[in-house]
């Protein structure tokens, strides 16, 4: 069930600090002791990736172990060509939805928002690569899902397409309960190899013809923490 259209916002201003990845960051007082990222349940990533686009679905579970309802910031590193299409989190079973708005009017709609008490969903990208939303309310009680989704032009050159999904930004590490990540390839020219040099141990398999046009890659890990991006 999805409930009033929320704000989302536009901006070009660099983040200071440290970039986190694939993250719920709570917020506190300047005068406060700053708390850990909230630990990451799952995380599944879907990839379907024809030719040189790449559509990609994040769908993760975030776990708020403090004993109170925290205002958080999501941190999603994004490769630059890349253009969010949706974006939703659930609150009590509901889907809050956000969407795209000029920076200082969706600024003061979630201030009117969260005044209200309700549940806003404030979007903006920080800086070229770097996806954060401001969350509220981060119930104790209850998991908070997470889903994006996007679509990214893949970097091509001489005859090999490079497909990228950033699981880490500016040095940060964060576990995950239960990673997964599929990715589903097509090709209007026959495939001579896939691999993916970042995961190695990623299953592979080539959708069996004369001339291979499709394949199907996966990777799953529990308890992952990664160190690197992954890369086909």
């Amino acid at each position: 069930m999805r409930t009033g259209a929320l704000c989302a916002v536009l901006g070009l201003t660099l983040l200071a600090g440290t970039c986190w990845g694939q993250v719920l960051v709570p917020r506190v007082a300047p005068e406060a002791k700053d708390l850990p990222p909230l630990e990451c349940r799952t995380q599944a990533v879907s990839v379907d990736l024809n030719n040189q686009i790449a559509r990609v679905r994040v769908e993760q579970v975030f776990v708020n172990n403090t004993g109170e309802d925290l205002e958080c910031v999501y941190f999603l590193p994004l490769q630059e060509s890349a253009t969010i299409s949706r974006f939703s989190y659930w609150v009590k079973g509901k889907e809050i939805v956000g969407e795209i708005r000029e920076k200082e009017e969706a600024r003061q709609v979630y201030e009117q928002i969260v005044a209200r008490k309700r549940d806003p969903a404030l979007l903006e990208y920080a800086g070229r690569n770097l996806f954060r939303a401001n969350l509220f309310p981060v119930s104790s009680k209850e998991p908070m899902r997470v889903v994006v989704e996007y679509s990214q032009v893949c970097d091509y050159d001489s005859g090999i397409v490079n497909f990228r999904y950033p699981l880490t930004a500016g040095g940060s590490e964060q576990k995950v309960g239960q990673f997964a990540i599929t990715v589903n390839l097509r090709d209007q020219k026959p495939l001579k190899r896939v691999w993916c040099p970042s995961y190695p141990e990623a299953s592979i398999a080539l959708v069996a013809a004369t001339e291979a046009h499709s394949a199907s890659i996966s990777f799953e890990k529990s308890k992952f923490t990664p160190k690197t991006d992954f890369e086909l």
